[in-house]
């Protein structure tokens, strides 16, 4: 049978599939995963991927932490942040509320280089004894489902051996995310930055054994959908009346859903914006997003084609929370006349910019939101629409011939920012550098 062609009723068909393990379906753990599995975005050949498609991420991260110190000072916390995708947007908007807490709070990691003074390292709870009795128990039942399992694996077109290493890596994860919250029983609170990513997802779901309230905060533009549903915590904290109509318009329950807009935005008061018209675009700005090498080879060779890097002072953003792609933009791009970045501040650049060229990406709200000429190549297999678009804030393109030529029209190219203002308002809800503050007074 195929799959439903409707994003959310893929996500809605996937989670059809219970396998019923402590009282919560643990193949919702598998979610991320089998997505990206089936939309082949771990088909690459590096390290990284490879670690990722056999499930082996969390294990090398686990070895990694076992020889690294916790530093967080706090011992009974009543606030507890979890960051556990190693991604600059999610970080900066979760470190944004952090700063609002004068109270003792912990924040659990899942990755070194998310390390800071309160981080403790989720790895660090593993229980090897608890582990090896639940893989023992979990054989059997992991039986009795096999026929789930095929079907599953035979509707996302994915291979078994690769889904069971998963649900075993589920069940490491779900051992380390218990033994943490049975050792930390003054908890109250858990802050997210997601409630489908492996981790956060335990944690949520052990939460509400324990009654812990749980918030999410939104992270980035509402676009997959098997990123962001089903919404199992207690609230989501979203950006604005957009993403409010999406959530609800794929099932979420609106008593879920407390509009505070965006941490990671707040710090956009403490930029000079420029509302002038554009003279000349000098400076371009170019963001690459985790879209499967075919793509990124698309994207840069449209760039290329257009002499962007001839004509402008070209700067390229790779994605933060992907595989390094750097050796792919220098076969495209000299690297002694072209800067190319991968952690260095995203808003710093745009605001640094003339315009910026993306594909579908949270980055263009935020060019908007910088008053700087959005971009967008469409790409053939991309078939997303970003809430932008509906409002006509950003130019659409296809090919190189179009993109030469609209870059060389500044009038064309600024006439878009009209549509600016009623965009921001729907979307950012406020930009006044107080999302944070509204949060934390939400919550403590």
């Amino acid at each position: 049978m195929a799959l439903p062609k409707d994003p959310y009723d893929q996500v809605k068909k996937y989670n059809s599939y219970r396998i019923n393990f402590n009282g919560f379906n643990l193949l919702a753990l598998s979610q991320i995963y089998v997505f990206e599995l089936s939309l082949k975005r771990l088909e690459g050949k590096g390290v990284l991927n490879q670690l990722k498609k056999f499930s082996l991420d969390n294990y090398v991260k686990a070895i990694i932490t076992f020889f690294s110190k916790s530093t967080s000072k706090s011992k009974s916390p009543r606030y507890l942040f979890v960051n556990d995708v190693f991604n600059n947007s999610m970080i900066g908007n979760m470190r944004a509320v952090q700063k609002e807490f004068d109270e003792d709070f912990t924040e659990l990691i899942g990755d070194k280089r998310l390390v800071n003074e309160r981080s403790k390292f989720i790895f660090k709870y593993f229980g090897p004894i608890s582990f090896i009795r639940q893989v023992f128990n979990t054989r059997g039942f992991l039986k009795q489902n096999s026929q789930t399992i095929r079907d599953l694996c035979s509707e996302f077109d994915v291979k078994k051996h690769l889904l069971l290493l998963n649900i075993f890596d589920s069940l490491f994860v779900y051992n380390c995310a218990e033994r943490f919250l049975d050792a930390h029983k003054d908890i109250t609170h858990i802050l997210l930055n997601t409630d489908v990513h492996k981790i956060s997802k335990a944690i949520v779901l052990l939460a509400g054994k324990r009654n812990i309230k749980t918030y999410v905060i939104q992270h980035g533009s509402t676009v997959l959908e098997y990123g962001y549903l089903p919404v199992i915590s207690d609230y989501m904290l979203t950006w604005g009346k957009l993403s409010n109509n999406w959530f609800v318009g794929r099932g979420t329950d609106e008593a879920k859903l407390i509009t505070t807009g965006t941490p990671k935005m707040d710090h956009i008061t403490n930029f000079e914006i420029q509302y002038g018209s554009l003279k000349k675009a000098d400076n371009i700005l170019l963001i690459l997003n985790p879209i499967g090498e075919k793509s990124i080879r698309e994207f840069l060779r449209i760039v290329k084609e257009a002499k962007l890097n001839i004509n402008y002072n070209l700067t390229i953003k790779l994605h933060p929370g992907s595989i390094d792609n750097r050796n792919i933009v220098e076969e495209y791009f000299d690297k002694s006349k072209t800067r190319i970045y991968k952690n260095e501040n995203t808003h710093q650049l745009i605001y640094d910019s003339d315009v910026v060229i993306t594909t579908t990406s949270t980055v263009g709200n935020e060019a908007i939101a910088f008053n700087k000429s959005l971009v967008q190549i469409k790409l053939s297999n991309i078939n997303i629409s970003m809430d932008y678009e509906k409002y006509d804030c950003s130019h659409v393109i296809q090919n190189a011939k179009e993109l030469e030529s609209l870059i060389g029209n500044i009038d064309k190219l600024e006439s878009k920012k009209a549509s600016y203002k009623q965009f921001i308002s729907d979307y950012f809800y406020l930009l006044d550098g107080k999302s944070a503050h509204r949060i934390k007074k939400l919550i403590a």
